[in-house]
């Protein structure tokens, strides 16, 4: 009788060892497996293509639909300066803003009026995407080389970002000035007609970013990279008589650590 009650226990605490391991193995598996696909903020293109508001309104979702909203004062050379009215982010937000339930999902600026929001730490894996589209009544978005839009650092001499030069859509980094430039042609001619552009930019290893336009792959800048805490960010073009306003949708952001 004794030696079955051992056989039994043996049996129990052999069975106890392999689900410890399983668990372990399970647990590290977890621990090291790929983050979730990114949380998905705005809405897609079609959703939104065909709609034109004004310089100083954003496209929102109502129960009737979707619906140009007043979202500051513009007119002359008076920017539109939406801090209070879109929090895009949620638990992301560092400045102490609020998600809104149905918040706007396009910003429209008029004027030289740059939208920070949160902080990546550029050291870490971060993609984002954003849709853009110029809806210029005189110009084109290929008109305005003063915009821009991607990661800067707090002073904006340090860059990861897309811009527009010579008519196409550009790829670069800055680190630190102006003398610390690489600069990709993406090729990808933005034209004088509003279109809607899916910018995405994704850092691939630690020396590494990768941009894409409209999900393709542009290329890729390995050089004058960046290294330190970056805000999300616009800069618009500053046409004091209102010719041209850019809505700006941020669509996601997948990161690996938010740098307060």
């Amino acid at each position: 009788m004794k030696i079955e009650v051992n056989v039994k226990k043996r049996y129990f605490f052999a069975l106890l060892g392999i689900l410890l391991v399983l668990g372990g193995v399970f647990a590290v598996y977890a621990y090291n497996s790929n983050p979730p696909n990114p949380r998905v903020f705005g809405h897609t293109i079609n959703e939104v293509d065909g709609i034109t508001c004004n310089s100083g309104q954003a496209v929102t979702r109502t129960a009737a639909g979707w619906s140009c909203v007043n979202i500051a004062s513009s007119g002359g050379s008076t920017p539109v300066n939406p801090v209070n009215t879109l929090s895009y982010f949620e638990d992301f937000i560092d400045r102490g803003d609020t998600s809104e339930v149905n918040h706007p999902g396009i910003i429209s600026f008029q004027g030289y009026a740059g939208k920070t929001f949160g902080y990546i730490h550029s050291k870490d894996m971060f993609d984002i995407t954003f849709l853009v589209k110029g809806n210029g009544t005189l110009y084109g978005l290929s008109s305005y080389e003063s915009f821009y839009v991607g990661l800067v650092d707090a002073s904006v001499s340090s860059r990861i970002y897309f811009f527009i030069s010579g008519g196409n859509w550009q790829a670069g980094t800055r680190n630190g000035g102006s003398t610390k430039v690489t600069n990709l042609n993406t090729g990808v001619s933005i034209g004088n007609s509003p279109e809607w552009f899916k910018l995405r930019i994704k850092r691939v290893d630690a020396g590494t970013i990768e941009f894409f336009i409209n999900d393709a792959s542009v290329g890729t800048i390995n050089s004058n990279v960046p290294v330190m805490p970056m805000q999300i960010f616009a800069a618009t073009p500053g046409e004091a008589d209102g010719r041209l306003h850019v809505l700006i949708d941020y669509i996601d952001l997948k990161i690996t650590n938010l740098a307060r």
